[in-house]
């Protein structure tokens, strides 16, 4: 029983491991925690010159993931305009929520008008 126990902790950690591994990632990529991660950072470093982000509005959409096993959620751009209302995004951020791979949700913020 001992044995099948620490295989099956083997196991889970070699799925973890690989789920890190092929994580993808934004232009830039906030300091990451393993036991429990709450961070925000955008998804693109390309601005319009003369953007200002005074007066914009803003939709948020997640996706949620529970034990690497089951996701649902629509995190998209598209969806978290439409739930901001707005008709023109300037730019979008997205954060991460991560408490030991257990429960894990991605946020897009998007801003605009």
């Amino acid at each position: 029983m001992k044995r099948l126990t620490l295989m099956g902790l083997a196991l889970a950690f070699g799925f973890g491991a690989v789920g890190c591994a092929m994580n993808t990632s934004a232009p830039f990529t906030p300091a990451q925690g393993v036991f429990f991660n709450n961070t925000t950072a955008p998804l693109s470093t390309e601005y319009p010159a003369a953007m200002q982000a005074s007066g914009l509005r803003s939709g948020k959409a997640s996706a949620t993931n529970i034990l690497g096993l089951f996701a649902f959620g629509d995190c998209g751009i598209r969806a978290a305009a439409e739930a901001g209302q707005l008709r023109t995004v300037s730019f979008a951020d997205y954060s991460n929520f991560n408490i030991l791979g257990v429960y894990q949700r991605t946020t897009v913020t998007v801003y605009g008008n």
